[in-house]
C-alpha cells in the first residue's frame, strides 16, 4: 500500500513539473544520468528560464569535469527546452556565456546534430564583442557560424564591419542578400551594387521596421521586373506593394487606351 502512495506521488509530483518546473525539478534531474532518464518528460516541458539554468549547469559541470555521458542526447533535450521556452526575453548574461562556451566547444563536432543543438543554444542570443569576434574568426569553417552572424538579431558594430569586408571581398556570394541586408541602414549604402532580386530580400533580411522595409521596397521597386518584391511584401504582409503596381498598370492601359483613340 505505502509503495503504491509512493508510485502515485512521483508521477503526480512529475506531472507538476509541467505547472513548477523550478519548485520540482531539481527532486528528479540532478544529474545528466537524470536529464537522459528523463528525456522524453523534459522534452514535453516548457521551462521557465531559472530551470534552464539548472539544466545547463549540470551538463556543463559534466562536460568541463569531462565525464563521460550521453552528450549528445542530453544536448538535443536542451535544444528542445530552449526552444519551448516560455519566455522570449533574453537570457541572462551568466547563462548566455555558459551556452557559448558549450557552442564552441561543439560546434565542430562530427555528430551533425550536435552542431544542430548548439547552434540553437546561442541563436538569437545577445552576444558579447568576445563571442562574436570568435564567430567572426571563423565563420569560414561552418556554415552554422556563418549562420550565426547572419541571422544575428540586431545591429552589431562589428558583424557590420565583417559584413563589409565579405561584401566588398566578394566572399559569401551564395548568400549576398543577407550580407547585404546586414548593411541597409535606414537606406542602401552608395558602394552596394546588386540586382534586383538581392536588394529585395536584402531589404527582406536587414533589420529594418517593417515600416521602414515598406519604404525601401517602393523606393526601389522595377515596375518591369517585380516577381521578388511581391514574393518578399507577401512575407511581410505589405498590400501596398501589390497596390502600387497595380494602379501603375492600370495607368499604363489607360495611356494605350489614349494612344489608340488619338491614333485612330
Amino acid at each position: 500500500m505505502k509503495e503504491e502512495i509512493q508510485k502515485s506521488i512521483t508521477h503526480l509530483e512529475k506531472e507538476r513539473i509541467h505547472y513548477q518546473p523550478h519548485k520540482y525539478l531539481r527532486r528528479y534531474i540532478k544529474d545528466t544520468r537524470d536529464v537522459y532518464k528523463e528525456r522524453q518528460l523534459l522534452k514535453s516541458i516548457s521551462f521557465d528560464d531559472k530551470s534552464i539554468e539548472y539544466l545547463v549547469r549540470i551538463i556543463l559541470t559534466d562536460v568541463l569535469n569531462k565525464k563521460r555521458f550521453r552528450m549528445a542526447e542530453c544536448f538535443k533535450v536542451l535544444k528542445t527546452i530552449i526552444k519551448k521556452r516560455r519566455s522570449s526575453k533574453s537570457f541572462d548574461r551568466p547563462l548566455v556565456n555558459n551556452l557559448f562556451y558549450l557552442y564552441q566547444e561543439n560546434i565542430f563536432s562530427h555528430n551533425e546534430e550536435m552542431q544542430w543543438a548548439v547552434s540553437v543554444f546561442i541563436k538569437a542570443q545577445p552576444l558579447n564583442n568576445e563571442h562574436i569576434q570568435w564567430l567572426i574568426d571563423h565563420f569560414e569553417e561552418s556554415d552554422h557560424i556563418a549562420n550565426r552572424l547572419l541571422r544575428y538579431p540586431t545591429p552589431h558594430k562589428l558583424i557590420t564591419e565583417w559584413a563589409t569586408v565579405v561584401y566588398k571581398n566578394e566572399m559569401m556570394t551564395h548568400r549576398l542578400s543577407e550580407v547585404v541586408g546586414i548593411l541597409i541602414d535606414g537606406d542602401l549604402p552608395n558602394f552596394i551594387k546588386v540586382d534586383i532580386d538581392t536588394l529585395m530580400w536584402a531589404i527582406y533580411y536587414s533589420k529594418c521596421s517593417v515600416k521602414n522595409k515598406e519604404k525601401l521596397i517602393l523606393k526601389y521597386l522595377n515596375y518591369d521586373d517585380y516577381s521578388s518584391a511581391l514574393q518578399v511584401a507577401h512575407k511581410l504582409g505589405l498590400g501596398s506593394v501589390s497596390n502600387e503596381l497595380l494602379g501603375y498598370y492600370k495607368g499604363k492601359l489607360r495611356e494605350c487606351r489614349i494612344n489608340s483613340v488619338t491614333h485612330s
